[in-house]
């Protein structure tokens, strides 16, 4: 269970300051089941660009707005929307690829080979925690 308290009273790991990067994650997967179920397309295309910006909203917010208190959880979910943006990233690049005529075969090396220098820089990202900080003040005074 995830617990929304200040930092300075947080007694568990999985402490966080909002949950905006859950709302996001929940509209995420509603997206996706109704258009890969309720939609008649045939293109394919249609339901990777679906699937890019949504993906490209979960990196963004997990990766700037930080939300989780602990550094390691932090990362963790960081890396979890990385990895998932890189998919849908790789799946468009893919398509582009395909619509453009090229014989490209490579999308799963590359998708592989990017995997582990996508983990790699996040875990020895270091990141300043001024912004955390003072929101975390902030929500101590305030109670």
């Amino acid at each position: 269970m995830t617990l929304f308290e200040p930092r300075m009273t947080a007694g568990t790991i999985a402490a966080r300051r909002s949950s905006s990067g859950e709302i996001i994650f929940i509209l995420n997967k509603v997206i996706c089941q109704f258009f890969f179920s309720f939609t008649p397309f045939t293109s394919t295309w249609i339901y990777i660009v679906l699937m890019f910006f949504p993906a490209l909203w979960l990196f963004c917010f997990y990766h700037f707005n930080q939300p989780y208190y602990n550094k390691k959880v932090g990362k963790l979910f960081r890396i979890f929307s990385a990895y998932y943006f890189w998919s849908v990233f790789m799946l468009s690049f893919s398509q582009v690829m395909l619509l453009l005529s090229f014989n490209f075969q490579g999308a799963m090396v590359i998708w592989f080979c990017g995997l582990p220098f996508i983990g790699l820089n996040i875990a020895y990202e270091n990141k300043s925690n001024i912004d955390n900080l003072f929101s975390s003040n902030l929500k101590f005074k305030t109670g």
